[in-house]
């Protein structure tokens, strides 16, 4: 496992990114973006030691992280990285119809390159998970080690019926134009299981996505991730709470990973890396002791 990685500060290729409140104050001593055609990607960076690339959920942002970056630190190094069209990372066009996963990944595999991480253990949460999934499928190289934070697996669907089923949602999940609509406490609490604590900061960072959230859900639905995880070389921890709507995908995942382990966090919501940032740091040391 690579134990080190470039300076981020010291490339000389990165602009400083503006804090705001998709990078929080949180722990992160580094903060820039990285320019590639058609945007910029925002990231944040801590700690020392072996790279843990962060990707959050659907959106979400890099403050995500921050309690968990704070538990690990210590041992390795966390750089997290906003996806197209979330917190930091703004894009030089509007969204497309449908943001692809696999678009995706490669911006995030550019990323990388840019940053001098050749291989890094690559850990997803939700679109994060897919994202990663995706990577670690198309650059094997790439990925050390490989874990999924309560990341859907769907299989892959028609355009017609992804856009057919977005119409029909009940409640809306987006306006007339396309950006996400608020989200009730009720709402988040019963479909994720997520404390009332959580609400506030789902809803600023869903905002600041806008319509990149519905151009990237169209994107796991489009191309799905059945076909894609037995193909996954690097070893693979999976970390599902023990309630909300993610937990019926870790039996799919489970069977179709080869090199697979499982691990769950009670008591908690989908975003356990949130809501129980020292268990799930436990669970991550763990594994990738034995890995």
């Amino acid at each position: 496992m690579l134990q080190s990685t470039v300076g981020i500060a010291a490339q000389g290729r990165l602009a400083n990114a503006a804090t705001n409140s998709a990078v929080d104050a949180g722990p992160w001593t580094e903060r820039g973006v990285i320019r590639r055609a058609g945007g910029v990607m925002g990231y944040a960076a801590t700690g020392q030691g072996a790279p843990l690339v962060l990707l959050p959920k659907l959106g979400g942002w890099i403050a995500d992280w921050s309690l968990l970056a704070r538990e690990l630190a210590g041992e390795f190094r966390l750089i997290a990285i906003d996806p197209p069209g979330h917190g930091s990372s703004r894009m030089a066009t509007e969204p497309p119809n449908i943001q692809t996963l696999s678009e995706s990944a490669a911006w995030v595999r550019a990323a990388l390159d840019e940053l001098g991480i050749e291989s890094c253990t690559l850990i997803g949460n939700s679109l994060g998970g897919c994202i990663a999934t995706t990577l670690a499928a198309h650059w094997p190289r790439a990925v050390e080690s490989l874990i999924l934070i309560s990341t859907a697996v769907p299989e892959r669907g028609p355009r017609a019926q992804i856009l057919s089923d977005e119409s029909k949602a009940n409640p809306p999940i987006y306006d007339a134009q396309g950006n996400p609509l608020p989200r009730s406490a009720e709402t988040w609490m019963k479909t994720f299981g997520v404390s009332a604590a959580l609400v506030d900061g789902m809803n600023r960072s869903r905002a600041a996505a806008g319509r990149w959230i519905r151009a990237s859900e169209r994107g796991v639905a489009r191309e799905g991730l059945t076909e894609l995880l037995p193909r996954i070389e690097a070893p693979t921890l999976l970390i599902y709470s023990d309630k909300g709507t993610y937990v019926r995908h870790r039996l799919t995942a489970e069977r179709l990973i080869r090199n697979v382990r499982s691990a769950t966090i009670a008591g908690a919501g989908s975003f356990v890396h949130q809501e129980k940032p020292a268990e799930t740091a436990v669970a991550i040391r763990q594994f990738l002791r034995a890995a």
